[in-house]
């Protein structure tokens, strides 16, 4: 911690080592009193220190301050004189702070010069009363609406009736007043609530009988005695089941060749679609939707019949 002074004005600074948090009050007076009631403010907030440091000014090494640093249990360390890089760290401080209060004096009179120049289009608003026809805000953004001026709450602050009659609360500055003659409408009035009560004791009139009704007579007889059953047909009720996928088989496997089982399956097919003489149609061949020729090469369709012929034979039935 160290002393300044700006302008004629004293100043106290006090800087934390481990977060170089900087504190600085104003003295009234440059008393070692004076610096023991702003230091017992400080630790009321932070806590007390272990050890401060200090330069050896008359308010640090005078008596009451010593009682001061013994009675709370600090160990107060104090720089040599004619020697401030002893407490290097509250100097380094010191010049932070008389940069930032220079500046801050130096600015003055620049905001004063903006708040001129800002304040040349600013304007006070002129008050409505209830009832005047306004525009109003009815939402940030939005297009604004007709109304009228219900109450004034405050001084910045209104309540408007849209033309719908519905109140919004807005403030002065989202309120623009208008020639227009704007006409709310009337809300529709409360129900009114039925009383029970009064509906028990009002008593139902029941219709008397009149020269002009009609008896009908019924037979007993014709009335059923016992209520048969009527039996219904029910209809079964199909089970819900997940829809079942269609597979198509592609275009490239048209011409497949079967393998193994399904090929001696394959060659069982056509050989019973063969006649006496070993021949197949392509009648025959296209029922059983097979491609012959792309299945087996020695299979060959002759140049002058409609029949399909083979020169080996396979282990099957007849001649193929």
């Amino acid at each position: 911690m160290n002393l300044f002074e700006i302008k004629g004005r004293p100043y106290l600074v006090v800087i934390d080592f481990f977060s170089n948090f900087t504190e600085v009050d104003y003295l009234s007076k440059t008393t070692s009193s004076q610096v023991i009631t702003i230091l017992k403010k400080q630790f009321a907030r932070f806590g007390i220190p272990t050890t401060i440091v200090s330069d050896n000014g008359p308010r640090f090494s005078a008596d009451e301050f010593r009682k001061f640093t013994t009675k709370v249990g600090i160990n107060h360390m104090v720089s040599s004189p004619n020697h401030p890089q002893g407490n290097s760290k509250a100097e380094s401080a010191v010049k932070v702070i008389k940069n930032m209060i220079k500046k801050t004096l130096q600015d003055g009179p620049r905001k004063q010069s903006v708040k001129k120049c800002y304040d040349r289009r600013a304007k006070n608003l002129t008050p409505l009363g209830t009832g005047d026809s306004v525009y109003f805000e009815h939402k940030q953004g939005h297009h604004w609406r007709l109304g009228k001026v219900k109450e004034r709450i405050s001084e910045r602050a209104y309540v408007v009736n849209s033309q719908e009659g519905v109140p919004y609360r807005r403030n002065r500055s989202h309120i623009r007043p208008t020639s227009v003659n704007v006409q709310i409408r009337d809300m529709s009035p409360p129900r009114e609530l039925l009383n029970f009560d009064k509906l028990a004791e009002t008593k139902t009139v029941v219709p008397t009988r009149t020269p002009n009704t009609v008896e009908l007579s019924i037979n007993s007889d014709n009335l059923v005695s016992k209520c048969e059953p009527i039996e219904k047909e029910q209809k079964p009720v199909e089970p819900i089941t997940r829809p079942k996928r269609i597979t198509i088989e592609p275009a490239y496997l048209k011409d497949f060749v079967p393998k193994g089982e399904n090929k001696q399956n394959f060659i069982n097919m056509l050989c019973n679609k063969m006649d006496n003489e070993g021949f197949i149609s392509l009648q025959a061949a296209a029922d059983a939707d097979v491609l012959i020729a792309s299945c087996y090469p020695t299979v060959v369709v002759g140049e002058d019949t409609d029949v399909l012929t083979h020169t080996t034979a396979f282990p099957c039935r007849g001649k193929f």
